[in-house]
């Protein structure tokens, strides 16, 4: 991990999922996310720069994505499951699920997440920046769809839609598990269903 500290962006309120928020909070976070959605951007280009010999580009570009994800898969952080996490992550769980969680013995750190949360605002810029189609958005209903409440990237065939950072949540896990993958080539299959 780099040694300069990340300069996280703090949502406006508190919250612990989207499916929680008022259809008024979820409006107001999606408003404010467009807003930082710019310097979210810049401020990881800067920390990536800080202590890189060579320099990475946020240019919009694929090609970008593919230097982005090979930075970012060296600086995912690994820390020890807290009883505390396991409390968090089984609550109101069935059983059976409690038990494949409590498997699991290492997390994510915070600092990663955070990362991840920005390389996801980017991930879905570079996409709306190549295809004018496509663009963010959010919605209140169904209230039991997935991504419900969170800002998406919408305008592909059929009317699908995809969360960066869901997107970017199923990469990172991959990596902790020494799994192939790639920013650039999930880039590539929805850029297919446009």
């Amino acid at each position: 991990m780099n040694n300069k500290k990340y300069p996280v962006t703090v949502a406006p309120f508190n919250f612990n999922n989207f499916k929680e928020l008022s259809n008024a909070k979820a409006k107001e976070y999606f408003e404010w996310y467009m807003e930082v959605k710019q310097k979210r951007i810049y401020n990881l280009e800067e920390y990536i720069n800080e202590n890189e010999n060579k320099r990475i580009l946020l240019d919009y570009s694929v090609e970008s994505l593919e230097k982005l994800w090979n930075w970012y898969k060296k600086e995912i952080e690994i820390e020890d499951m807290t009883e505390e996490d396991y409390r968090k992550l089984c609550e109101g769980r069935p059983e059976w699920l409690q038990e494949r969680i409590r498997e699991e013995n290492t997390k994510v750190s915070i600092i990663t997440w955070c990362i991840c949360q920005d390389i996801a605002v980017y991930f879905g810029e570079v996409m709306i920046k190549k295809h004018e189609t496509l663009h963010w958005d959010y919605f209140v209903k169904p209230k039991n769809a997935i991504n419900v409440k969170e800002p998406i990237v919408t305008g592909f065939i059929k009317g699908l839609y995809f969360s960066p950072f869901q997107i970017l949540v199923t990469l990172t896990k991959r990596a902790t598990r020494n799994e192939e993958s790639s920013l650039k080539e999930m880039y590539w299959k929805w850029e297919k269903m446009i």
